[in-house]
């Protein structure tokens, strides 16, 4: 089909019986490609009506497991303006000690005050006898005063709801530290189906003067569990200490998840649809001065460290350019860090480029007017090929990013596999390279136009 389409990137549909599989037949052998460390293989068992994927442990497969699962922190936020956690409108992370059924928090921390509303998260991992790999729980469950407040369990995932685990973990916290806080909270646009029995959407008013006892049970699904128990006092006195940002700003437009949202300033229009939002927003925007070789202000869209369920359109009204530049215009997002910019694309539509955008952050626009660059990593022009099993090219691009690429082998189109993680294009050597002289071609295109193209003479 790859050679039928001329093209390495083909959708195919199989029908039911297509491919008949027998009980201990061999069906892949592992491959490597990115972080995962060497050779493997991905397992998986799916509901094929429901297309969900479920949980393999529950058909009957031993894995060796007399380990308990590892709660490393605990996480305890505020919620509101009128709330607060040891006298601050922040969340509180609290350092633990001890180990499985007893784990409590380090001497000095084990009471926490809390006035008004709060909810509760902690990173936590399995692992099995014979791996040091970190998973995911099985179960959370969260208790106070004896009374299960919150409980949810991994047992089967559909794929289309990928985007809504942003909601069960700690987004900021993800971005900011690289660690995973499972929140024991559900967000009003929050649809996951693992949650049962959880009260207040796992949001808990401590407001009586008194001592209340509170339990995490984390277990995996051979039974094995660890227990976090710490102690919340309740008090009314209020909040001591007042964030940076206030909680209601005159910068700030209130965004609600449930409605379609619009927002028009000078030169850019934002529309966030109905549920792109996982809760009510207090949107915050601002604009700076264009950088050195930008064609518009750049905007700050509220905040990077806010989760989208779905893409918002963006459309940016570019100012000062040459007209023979304007096919070569792109958005970009800026990173926290100010370094290469992220291609966002744009498509004109009238005197603005739009495009669809999936995080909130800094844009603006820019011009891409150099081509991709092509490395070969084992040939050049006059070698003999002849002990070698393939040809290795590596492709990048300084900003649109590739869109095609396209190799010839004595003008016939040849199959080059494309993996985007090392920017590597492979093609193995087979009869469409002959004996002798050969003549190989490689154009590559990115999404603002621009070409490269690489030709040598080879030899077989």
């Amino acid at each position: 089909e790859q050679y039928r389409n001329d093209s390495f990137a083909v959708d195919l549909k199989f029908t039911k019986n297509e491919f008949p599989v027998k009980k201990g037949q061999l069906i892949a052998k592992s491959g490597n490609s990115g972080s995962s460390g060497g050779p493997h293989i991905h397992f998986e068992i799916r509901d094929t009506k429901e297309k969900t994927t479920i949980n393999p442990l529950f058909f009957g497969y031993k894995i060796k497991d007399y380990t308990r699962p590892q709660i490393k922190r605990l996480l305890i936020y505020p919620y509101g303006p009128n709330s607060s956690v040891n006298g601050k409108n922040i969340f509180h992370e609290v350092a633990l000690a001890g180990w499985g059924l007893n784990l409590h928090p380090k001497p000095g921390q084990d009471t926490i005050n809390v006035c008004g509303k709060v909810y509760f998260g902690i990173e936590a991992f399995d692992r099995h006898n014979d791996s040091q790999m970190d998973n995911g729980v099985f179960s959370i469950k969260l208790m106070i005063d004896s009374v299960l407040m919150y409980s949810h369990k991994m047992e089967k995932f559909d794929f289309e709801e990928s985007r809504q685990m942003l909601a069960l973990v700690d987004y900021p916290y993800l971005i900011k530290n690289k660690k995973r806080i499972q929140r024991s909270i559900i967000l009003p646009n929050n649809e996951l189906p693992i949650y049962k029995n959880v009260k207040h959407r796992g949001i808990y008013r401590f407001d009586k003067s008194k001592i209340y006892q509170v339990k995490y049970v984390v277990g995996d699904i051979e039974g094995n569990e660890s227990v976090l128990t710490f102690h919340i006092k309740g008090n009314n006195d209020g909040v001591s200490f007042i964030p940076k940002i206030p909680f209601i700003t005159k910068n700030e437009t209130i965004m609600r998840w449930d409605s379609h949202n619009v927002f028009k300033r000078e030169g850019i229009l934002i529309e966030i649809p109905k549920k792109a939002l996982f809760d009510t927003l207090h949107f915050k925007f601002s604009i700076n001065k264009p950088q050195n070789g930008g064609f518009s202000p750049v905007y700050h869209i509220h905040d990077p460290y806010t989760p989208l369920l779905k893409s918002y359109k963006l459309a940016i009204k570019p100012t000062g350019f040459d007209p023979a530049l304007r096919n070569k215009l792109l958005i970009v997002k800026l990173d926290t860090k100010n370094e290469k910019p992220i291609p966002a694309g744009g498509k004109w539509d009238g005197r603005f480029l739009t495009t669809n955008v999936r995080e909130f952050g800094s844009y603006t626009v820019l011009a891409d007017t150099k081509p991709p660059t092509i490395k070969p990593a084992n040939i050049q022009n006059g070698k003999n090929i002849s002990g070698q099993g393939s040809i290795r090219i590596t492709v990048t691009d300084d900003l649109a990013g590739i869109e095609t690429f396209r190799a010839t082998m004595n003008g016939k189109w040849i199959l080059m596999d494309w993996d985007p993680k090392r920017n590597l294009l492979e093609y193995k050597i087979d009869e469409h390279t002959k004996k002798g002289k050969n003549t190989f071609r490689l154009s590559v295109v990115d999404t603002r136009g621009n070409e490269a193209v690489y030709e040598a003479t080879l030899y077989r």
